[in-house]
């Protein structure tokens, strides 16, 4: 039977401004369910409420960071609309990649949430078998907070092959930078990555680089100070700074950023790309190593955040954490002494297993294979 989502779409209009990498998130639930429709949280009307409940068996939702720690973003208001949406459809309810982001080795104990996002926690509980959750920290968080149904399955961006004997891509024996690709979250603290990405001419895949978005194919601009106000409003602080200082050339990155640089709104343009082939991906964004790794391309995660890092741990990642790297790291010796397949290979089975069973335990037709 169909299934309603709402949360996490799998595309978006070009240029908007977003983190593309959701795309991935939204569109890997919506590949494994297969037959689905999106719904508009905001249309509770009943007529609305009725023809949903007539045609789906479950609503999904799928989340992003969905509990913010110690810290109140404003998509937090829409934990209301979404918890009163849910009591008022009242179909079971299925939850695709609900996780927690705090600074790494934060305590539990430490952590404050927002009330409206207990009560969607809460809300969410009511109607669910059980609740997806990223790893051991969000699981953790949960039971804090009173949410006892709670299993940890990862993120399902990581099972779109639908198959059961999936296997990490190997690294080739003669690896090249200029045939890798490369994603940050913050620049300006990942200066050693994007300093060896420059100098090998990797590909750079964006998420939030709206400020890169724009100016690409623009003629390069000499210095920083010769970019439109309107352009440098889309940069993060601590980036311009790191460019009006001088520690990195802006006229060199730009030109860097009109040979190199891609950001995608779909998947299917993603995974084209991506098929040219690649020797390797490596950087901060989960989302985009995972759509890399998925399309055959060995990648490294470097951690730097909680949600990052329990993901690698219970998927079985490769990964380094961002502040082990060296300044004068070439982002080639990196993959080749961090990339190591077998924990992945040895964890996908019993993790492949852990999510198909979670589905079957809520009741959502998909399109996975059976365990092995």
């Amino acid at each position: 039977m169909t299934i309603a989502f709402c949360g996490i779409t799998e595309r978006g209009r070009e240029g908007f401004r977003e983190n593309t990498g959701n795309f991935l998130h939204g569109y890997a639930a919506r590949h494994i369910v297969g037959d689905h429709i999106n719904v508009d949280i905001r249309d509770t009307s009943e007529e609305s409420l009725q023809k949903v409940r007539d045609t789906c068996s479950h609503l999904a939702f799928v989340a992003a960071t969905t509990i913010p720690v110690n810290f109140n973003p404003d998509f937090t208001n829409g934990h209301v609309t979404l918890a009163d949406y849910i009591e008022k459809l009242g179909l079971p309810t299925v939850v695709f990649g609900l996780g927690a982001q705090a600074p790494l080795n934060t305590a539990i104990a430490d952590c404050k949430v927002n009330p409206n996002t207990v009560r969607l926690l809460e809300t969410l509980s009511r109607h669910s078998a059980s609740i997806a959750v990223r790893g051991t920290f969000t699981a953790e968080l949960c039971n804090a907070l009173g949410i006892q149904n709670v299993e940890v399955v990862g993120c399902q961006s990581c099972f779109i092959s639908l198959r059961p004997d999936f296997r990490f891509p190997e690294l080739a024996p003669n690896i090249d930078g200029s045939r890798s690709i490369i994603n940050f979250t913050l620049h300006s603290e990942e200066r050693a990555l994007l300093a060896s990405s420059m100098r090998a001419g990797a590909s750079h895949i964006g998420q939030c680089e709206h400020f890169e978005y724009a100016i690409k194919g623009k003629p390069v601009y000499e210095d920083i100070s010769s970019v439109p106000e309107d352009l440098l409003a889309l940069l993060p602080p601590p980036q311009l700074k790191l460019f009006r200082s001088g520690a990195v050339s802006f006229p060199a990155y730009h030109r860097w950023i009109n040979e190199t640089f891609h950001q995608f709104y779909s998947m299917p343009v993603w995974f084209e790309f991506l098929d040219q082939g690649f020797d390797f991906c490596v950087g901060t964004r989960f989302h985009g190593n995972m759509a890399s790794m998925q399309r055959g391309i060995p990648s490294l995660w470097v951690t730097h955040d909680s949600r990052t890092k329990e993901f690698c741990d219970h998927l079985g990642l490769p990964q380094v954490a961002l502040a082990d790297i060296p300044a004068d790291v070439r982002i080639e010796e990196l993959v080749k002494e961090k990339i190591d397949t077998a924990h992945f290979n040895r964890k996908y089975p019993e993790n492949y297993r852990r999510f198909h069973e979670y589905l079957r335990r809520n009741g959502v037709q998909n399109r996975l294979a059976p365990p092995i």
